[in-house]
């Protein structure tokens, strides 16, 4: 009998020790590591490989609340830093929906934000539901720049747009805009688009947003926007700036 109770008590002891080290090793990883932004990315990108592919110039929407984790110190918006962090989810969305990521890697490339810059106009209270839509706007042979608006459905108001420089790193983004914007032309049963006559709008291609026209048999990068302009201007003069030693 005796033997017996011992038998349990170290039984209930190994499981004690069990489950405490188990719990201490989650307190670990969240202490080490973010792991809600892991997991969150994952789960992104294992729902955005179950979604309808689109076309590289067509946009994308991704949904999200304003919890308690977002909100200012103030406690009654998101915080300003919370919309920067959203683009990851609404980016990986995209990449993966677009195959823009998967042609990258078959190019050997691989891609980073080079730049971002934002631009707030009405702020987010807890428990809002906002819609963040993105897609391509300009490329040129270095980087894709995308635009991301953050929506509330309810009213259709922008609440904050952002502009994110992807850059693409041993790979030429160029080519890869174009193979995928003829890969969507393929896939979508079309022969090409004629060339545009002089002096007149670039057409849509690949049922996108961005205007991309084709001379010479070729796709040719759509015009830059004005305000994608005068933001590389800045980037340059930050980039020269910074090499002078200012």
């Amino acid at each position: 009998m005796e033997g017996s109770q011992a038998s349990s008590g170290g039984t209930m002891e190994t499981t004690c020790y069990v489950v405490s080290g188990f719990l201490l090793f989650l307190l670990f990883l969240h202490s080490a590591f973010e792991v809600h932004y892991f997991l969150r990315m994952f789960l992104c990108a294992f729902v955005a490989r179950c979604k309808r592919r689109v076309g590289i110039l067509s946009p994308t929407s991704v949904y999200g609340m304003c919890i308690t984790t977002d909100i200012d110190t103030l406690l009654y918006h998101m915080n300003n830093a919370r919309y920067i962090r959203e683009l990851d989810f609404a980016r990986v969305d995209f990449y993966e929906r677009s195959g823009l990521y998967r042609k990258i890697r078959e190019k050997g490339g691989a891609v980073v934000q080079g730049a971002a810059t934002i631009r707030y106009r009405r702020f987010l209270r807890p428990f809002t539901l906002y819609k963040i839509t993105s897609k391509v706007v300009y490329w040129d042979d270095k980087s894709v720049f995308m635009e991301h608006r953050f929506i509330t459905p309810k009213d259709g108001f922008i609440r904050a747009i952002a502009v994110c420089r992807q850059r693409v790193i041993n790979a030429n983004a160029e080519d890869v805009m174009r193979e995928l914007i003829l890969a969507g032309e393929q896939k979508s049963g079309k022969k090409g688009v004629s060339p545009a006559p002089p002096g007149s709008p670039p057409a849509p291609v690949a049922n996108g947003n961005a205007p991309a026209v084709m001379e010479g048999g070729l796709i040719q990068r759509p015009p830059v926007p004005l305000e994608i302009a005068k933001w590389i201007e800045c980037n340059d003069i930050s980039s020269a700036n910074l090499r002078n030693g200012c």
